[in-house]
C-alpha cells in the first residue's frame, strides 16, 4: 500500500549544498525510495532553480514551490514586541497556508511532516484541516 506524505520545507532541498538543504534532499531520496508519494510544499529564494529543473522532479509526485516572504524590520521588531520569537514567523506567507489546506482537503495523506521550526506556524493549519493525520516536526538543530 502506497502512503502519502506532505513535506514543508523552508527552501528548496536542491542544490543540496548546506546542512538542511543535504538533510531534507536525503529525507526525500530516502522516502521515495521506499515508495512514498512525496508532496513537497517549499519556499523558493530569489536565485534558486525552477524545481523542474532538479532531481527532486523524479523524487516527488508533486512540487509546489512558493516565493519566500521577506520581513521588514518593522514587522520583526511587531513579533518581538509582542513576544514572539523571530523564527515563528520567519517563514509564513497566506499562500503556504492555503496550499496546505488545499491538499489536506483533498486528498488524504499518511504523514505531514515539517522541515525546521520556521515551518511550524503552519501547524494550526494542519491541526484544522487533517486533525488525524500523522504529524512528523523536525526541528533540525533546535
Amino acid at each position: 500500500m502506497t502512503q502519502r506524505i506532505m513535506l514543508l520545507t523552508p527552501q528548496l532541498p536542491f542544490p543540496a549544498h548546506q546542512g538542511a538543504t543535504l538533510r531534507n534532499f536525503g529525507l526525500i531520496r530516502g522516502l521515495a525510495g521506499q515508495g512514498f508519494k512525496i508532496t513537497l510544499l517549499t519556499l523558493l529564494e530569489e536565485g534558486q532553480p525552477p524545481p523542474r529543473e532538479t532531481p527532486l522532479v523524479n523524487l516527488c509526485e508533486r512540487i509546489i514551490p512558493i516565493a519566500a516572504p521577506s520581513r521588514t524590520r518593522q514587522e520583526r521588531f511587531r513579533d518581538l514586541l509582542l513576544g514572539q520569537a523571530d523564527m515563528a514567523r520567519r517563514c509564513w506567507t497566506p499562500l503556504m497556508a492555503r496550499y496546505v489546506e488545499q491538499f489536506l482537503s483533498s486528498q488524504d495523506f499518511d504523514f505531514v511532516q515539517i522541515e525546521g521550526l520556521e515551518m511550524a506556524a503552519y501547524l494550526t493549519t494542519i491541526r484544522q484541516h487533517a486533525p488525524e493525520v500523522k504529524l512528523i516536526y523536525d526541528a533540525h538543530n533546535v
